[in-house]
């Protein structure tokens, strides 16, 4: 419950190549390219650093022995090509605004990474494809591998055990397994992502330090918010499963108990001082916690898991 379920795809054109990366259980999206020359580099250490269960290519990489070979050293990705990749391809800026809802793919700071733009369609195609066009949630790209972080190789995450132990490949022993303290998947994954990108920006590593002074100082505060995550699953899978309609009623009721508790958990964030802090506070956004009382009015308290079975609807 802690850790994505990545897949990837990769274009590769002339001099460059593009890397897009999803994880559609949680809606994350992200993209980047690089020089042809780091090709090597890039799939012995960024897919070592994600570890995605899937890998899609167009199929003049699929056919291609030497590209393969190179993807084969990660054994359990599974390699699949997709035959109407160059169908998105072709006008991949045209497709991802219409996707995105956009007037110009400039909105996510790629519309220079034309190769990683072709990366990216080709792989939103393939979910498009595999999941009957159900991917409403993935609702923005972001670039991967942003200068503010610093970038890890596959042999540093190995040999200082970063996710697994090297004799035994498991996670107990490892550094994750002793930082990991938090209580919601949602944290887990996050400071999953915050140990494979270590900030250099010293400001942005200073508001993290003087968030957790101030959780180190308020016990009480901090063992109150701590009750109330407690209680709170995992929203963005939950969310996930009702846009890919794979999700069922007792979702819905998961969903507003979890919402009701994040309405709790930003009444007692206000009293706090941190930037950081403040800036999780702010960005709760009341009108989504709304939505609990909307599913509160709407359907049952204990509905049934089939929808129709009927018995779902209150009688109002």
């Amino acid at each position: 419950k802690k850790e994505n379920n990545y897949i990837v795809g990769i274009h590769l054109e002339q001099n460059y190549f593009g890397l897009s990366i999803s994880d559609i259980s949680t809606g994350l999206f992200q993209t980047t390219e690089y020089s042809l020359e780091k090709l090597d580099e890039v799939l012995v250490n960024e897919l070592a650093k994600f570890n995605p269960v899937e890998c899609v290519l167009p199929n003049d990489l699929y056919n291609d022995p030497e590209f393969l070979k190179k993807l084969n050293m990660h054994q359990d990705m599974n390699i699949f090509p997709f035959l109407d990749w160059e169908n998105y391809t072709q006008k991949a800026d045209e497709f991802l605004e219409y996707h995105f809802g956009l007037k110009e793919i400039s909105s996510f700071g790629i519309e220079e990474l034309e190769v990683a733009q072709k990366a990216s369609a080709g792989l939103l195609g393939y979910l498009k494809y595999t999941q009957k066009d159900k991917i409403s949630h993935i609702t923005k790209i972001s670039k991967l591998n942003d200068q503010d972080y610093m970038l890890m190789d596959r042999a540093t995450l190995v040999n200082l055990e970063v996710f697994s132990t090297i004799r035994e490949g498991k996670k107990k022993g490892s550094l994750i397994n002793y930082l990991d303290k938090t209580t919601t998947s949602m944290g887990g994954r996050l400071l999953r992502n915050w140990v494979l990108h270590p900030l250099y920006n010293s400001s942005e590593i200073k508001r993290r330090y003087d968030s957790v002074q101030e959780l180190v100082d308020s016990l009480f505060e901090r063992d109150h918010l701590k009750e109330i995550l407690e209680n709170i699953l995992d929203i963005e899978r939950l969310l996930s499963r009702l846009a890919i309609n794979i999700g069922n009623p007792r979702d819905l009721i998961r969903l507003k108990e979890s919402l009701s508790y994040v309405g709790e958990l930003k009444d007692s964030l206000e009293e706090f001082e941190a930037p950081l802090i403040k800036d999780v506070f702010e960005k709760i956004n009341l009108e989504a916690l709304n939505l609990a009382g909307y599913i509160s009015v709407i359907i049952k308290d204990d509905p049934p898991v089939d929808p129709k079975s009927g018995g779902l609807i209150k009688k109002g």
